[in-house]
């Protein structure tokens, strides 16, 4: 089963909240609910922007390989390898140009260059379009890099089938009932994310992201391409679906983990099928993904479903960055 790798990320300065350009470091000192609804593409002339330029394909090449894959998980030859996607992203009119924020720019260079996760999507031709890094090791902070799939399912389980509840011991532990969850705004689903990022790898997390801010294909058009940065969170998504949680839910429903695992309750009594269906549903709701947002930037992420993890609260040597976190499928 492949490994995937870790995420954080934000948008152009004084971009509007539509554009699809964001960056976002995961550096000290200033510097400059439920899933939203489908992006919806405003009304063009077919003579400013053809459909082939909007048309995106998703890939991720991991931490430490050279070979892309794609939404299900699996190695594709007609992505892009590592050596393919720096040459796509340093060309004329490659994302080292049609991004516009030079610290998105050097970050993701690196990014690929030093072997660490990479998230991408490509137009109808063939041109990168946008990129996001996902989490690794800072000197200046814990470890943002993602557990591979099986130390996941295997964090997961321990998580599951544990049956003491200690809200001050250190480690995965399971939420509170709701009746119990006294805390000012925490919701079932914020007392998940809490529990999984507690432990490093559980949660994943976003370091930079770029899109182009025009056409590589065509300069004259001046619109910028649209549904980029969607695109990327949307692959994400798909990838985890068919790694991360479909391991995890094969685990959960032949090993019937504890039924108060969640308030969907055992499974035991199902047929096979009926358990995957519930395992899968149960896992969705404990992946979440998490980043911290430049100002500029909030407006873009919320709108994609993040929110604040403590609303107001500026992270400590920054200008005016918030931590924001969602669940990578939408569900509450």
């Amino acid at each position: 089963m492949p490994d995937l790798p870790n995420l954080s990320a934000l948008s152009l300065k004084n971009a509007p909240a539509n554009e699809d350009a964001w960056t976002g470091p995961p550096v000290r000192g200033p510097r400059s609910q439920n899933r939203s609804s489908p992006y919806v593409r405003p009304q063009r002339t077919p003579s400013q922007v053809d459909d082939r330029a909007e048309d995106y394909t998703w890939g991720v090449i991991p931490v430490g390989s050279n070979t892309a894959l794609d939404e299900q998980g699996v190695s594709s030859p007609l992505l892009p390898d590592r050596a393919e996607l720096k040459e796509k992203f340093e060309e004329p009119g490659g994302l080292c140009e049609t991004c516009i924020s030079l610290g998105a720019i050097a970050f993701i260079r690196d990014g690929i260059n030093r072997g660490r996760d990479v998230v991408f999507v490509l137009n109808g031709y063939n041109n990168l379009v946008g990129a996001l890094v996902l989490g690794h090791e800072h000197a200046h902070t814990t470890d943002r890099t993602t557990k591979s799939s099986e130390e996941w399912v295997r964090a997961l389980r321990a998580y599951a089938t544990t049956k003491v509840l200690n809200p001050n011991a250190a480690g995965l532990q399971r939420p509170k009932a709701p009746g119990l969850m006294n805390a000012p705004g925490m919701t079932i689903a914020k007392n998940r994310f809490a529990q999984m990022d507690k432990v490093q790898g559980m949660v994943t997390y976003f370091e930079w992201a770029c899109t182009a801010n025009r056409h590589p294909h065509n300069p004259n058009i001046r619109e910028r391409p649209r549904g980029a940065g969607k695109a990327l969170l949307e692959g994400l998504e798909s990838c985890i679906l068919n790694t991360y949680v479909e391991l995890a839910a094969r685990a959960y429903a032949a090993e019937n983990w504890a039924g108060d695992f969640d308030t969907l309750g055992p499974a035991s009594a199902q047929s096979y099928d009926n358990r995957m269906a519930l395992a899968r549903s149960v896992i969705q709701r404990w992946c979440f993904a998490k980043l911290e947002a430049i100002p500029d930037a909030i407006q873009f992420w919320k709108s994609q479903g993040f929110e604040e993890i403590e609303p107001g609260e500026i992270i400590p040597g920054t200008v005016d960055n918030r931590y924001l976190y969602r669940n990578i499928f939408g569900l509450a």
